[in-house]
């Protein structure tokens, strides 16, 4: 019967486990293989961490001077919660009422400095990013939420068929924004 011999204090940490390669226990082997160099330790037998490491650990845990800040590459919802950790809502600036969104005013959700942001209400929200009333690049006809610059009824045309809606489609495009005026439609926001 063969007697197990107790395990031997590996050569660089000194904690007793089974050695591997000259000497060393699994996990300081990893890291010389990792690494190219012995894992620092401290008189005690404890894992040094590298000065670089411990002053990154000590600064600031968010921000600029986190150890994983992004700035400018990071995605789109994180700097929208930049936004509202540094401007609390208050009141919407246009009308009063309680401010429930952020408005950037130059559309660049990465841009928080305090003249670019704005306290809005949802309705105003809305309204500043309303697009503006644009005709159809094929037969003039206005409106709004145009798909590629072109009215429903040309877009839809030249999806099916490739190529823009012939002259007498356009002139009955014309014809029935012309009735809807006469009706009053257009006027009343109905079309």
């Amino acid at each position: 019967m063969t007697r197990l011999s107790p395990p031997k204090p590996c050569v660089n940490c000194n904690r007793p486990s089974k050695p591997l390669r000259h000497g060393r226990c699994h996990s300081c082997n990893e890291y010389v293989r990792r690494h190219g160099i012995e894992r620092p330790y401290r008189d005690d037998g404890r894992r040094e961490m590298p000065s670089n490491t411990r002053d990154r650990l000590n600064a600031a845990k968010s921000g600029p001077l986190s150890v994983s800040w992004k700035g400018d590459l990071a995605v789109t919802h994180t700097k929208r919660d930049r936004t509202r950790r540094a401007f609390p809502l208050d009141v919407c600036e246009r009308c009063g009422e309680p401010a429930t969104e952020h408005h950037h005013r130059d559309r660049d959700v990465g841009n928080n400095t305090p003249d670019n942001i704005e306290c809005l209400c949802d309705s105003c929200h809305k309204i500043a990013h309303q697009s503006p009333i644009r005709s159809c690049a094929v037969c003039g006809v206005e409106g709004q939420g145009y798909a590629k610059g072109l009215c429903h009824t040309c877009y839809e045309y030249r999806r099916r068929t490739g190529r823009d809606a012939p002259m007498h489609a356009r002139r009955a495009a014309e014809t029935r924004r012309l009735r809807r005026i006469s009706a009053g439609q257009l006027e009343m926001g109905v079309y």
